[in-house]
């Protein structure tokens, strides 16, 4: 289901309702001006984000290079 918009005021005089639709229905967007944020149920957050590693172990983990020949190609010069 798509996120419902909020205003910060309606989120803050609903926040009950706000919260419980996050819970039940899915990520709840407020926003503000050209911005926004999302609630979301931890289990949702921690769904989308588990199992995928840091950006650091993401690099480390790229295809080995060694031997890669990084010459300049000077033909073109």
């Amino acid at each position: 289901m798509p996120a419902m918009d909020w205003t910060p005021a309606s989120a803050k005089e609903r926040l009950d309702e706000l919260f419980s639709l996050a819970l039940t229905e899915g990520p709840q967007r407020i926003r503000w001006g050209s911005r926004s944020v999302m609630v979301m149920a931890e289990d949702d957050y921690e769904r989308l984000t588990s199992g995928r590693p840091g950006f650091k172990a993401y690099l480390m983990g790229g295809p080995d290079l060694n031997g890669l020949n990084l010459d300049r190609d000077r033909s073109a010069l």
